[in-house]
This record gives structure tokens, sequence and C-alpha cells, in this order.
């Protein structure tokens, strides 16, 4: 449906989200709308063992089933399930410039995005979607958070899961209150 010679830089993007984790584009060029829906799943190339992927202390804790329900005490998430090591996979999550842009440090948008590959710690958890909320990021060598909403995410440099389970409210609930825990916003842009 594009117009002969024009590529994907000749038209703007507008971004709307839904219950589903799902995103909807609109590509806009002249009156011309096309709509294009990206699934956000797991990465196709990978169900790995994730035993061997992920920090002993992280893979301890989560063996024993007594450790995987939590009662959390603030934030927007009160209760939380964790999966147990056996059944993580390898997802990628995505960050967008436009967020970055429209409401963070960016001063242009390059209109770009970037993958970063992580386990979602969080199987279930009370009035949000459990995707990213809670994430061990291997190539970032760090525990943070994804933002489905707004396609950013935010990591705990030096943080280790030790360091998270004495008091892990803040940590789960770091995309609503990042000001509450160490953090540093994943901007490859900067």
């Amino acid at each position: 449906m594009l117009a002969e010679g024009s590529d994907l830089s000749d038209y703007r993007t507008y971004f709307l989200f839904d219950r589903e984790s799902r995103i909807r584009r609109s590509r806009v060029l002249g009156n011309e709308k096309i709509p294009v829906t990206i699934p956000v799943r797991p990465s196709a190339s990978r169900a790995l063992h994730s035993a061997m992927s992920i920090p002993k202390d992280l893979h301890d804790f989560l063996s024993k089933p007594s450790n995987r329900k939590l009662a959390l005490s603030g934030g927007e998430i009160s209760e939380v399930t964790f999966f147990a090591p056996e059944e993580l996979n390898l997802r990628t999550f995505t960050v967008d410039s436009f967020d970055l842009y429209l409401n963070g440090p960016l001063e242009t948008d390059p209109q770009e995005q970037r993958e970063y590959e992580g386990y979602s710690l969080i199987q279930e958890c009370s009035g949000y979607s459990p995707e990213g909320v809670l994430t061990w990021f291997p190539g970032l060598d760090a525990y943070g958070s994804w933002d489905c909403d707004h396609l950013r995410i935010i990591i705990y440099p030096g943080v280790s899961w030790t360091d998270i389970v004495p008091d892990p409210t803040w940590f789960i609930n770091g995309q609503w209150y990042p000001d509450r825990v160490p953090h540093k916003e994943v901007n490859p842009w900067l």
C-alpha cells in the first residue's frame, strides 16, 4: 500500500495500545491511513533452558514454590506470582524512541526502536499485565522493568536478587515509582 517511490520515512507514525499487549500503528501519507498490528510475543528464536541464563540467587529463590507468591506493601501492584525457573522464556522487549522524545530526554525523535532480550519473572500480578513488570536482562546484566504502554525500560544497575528480596515492593512497582529505587533509563540514542 505504499505509494510508488516512497519509503516509510515519508510516513507519520501514531501508536495506540490495547489490553492484549499489542501495538497498533497507523501510518499516514496524505489522506491514506494504513493500519499495522504488531503482537508482542516471546522471541521465536529461543525457548531455551533458562536456569542456566539467570543468576544463581534468583534461580535458588524461584526453585522454592513457597517463594513464588508475594503480597507487597504498597504501589500499583499488591500481589505477584513468579514463574518457576523451568517456566522462564527469553523474550524480546522493545524500546521506542517516540516516548523518550515526547516525555523524556530526546530533543528530536529518531523514529527508531531497539530490542532487548530478557526473562519476565512475574507470571501473574494484580491489576496489570505481568509482562516485563520485573525482568532479568542478561545482555544488560541487570534487573529492570519494561513499560508495555510506553515501550520504555528502566534497569536497576548493580542490584542483585539478594538486594531485591528483602523489600521487593518498589522494584516490582519501579515503572510507576522509579524514584523509590536506584535506576537508569535504557536510552540507546544518548
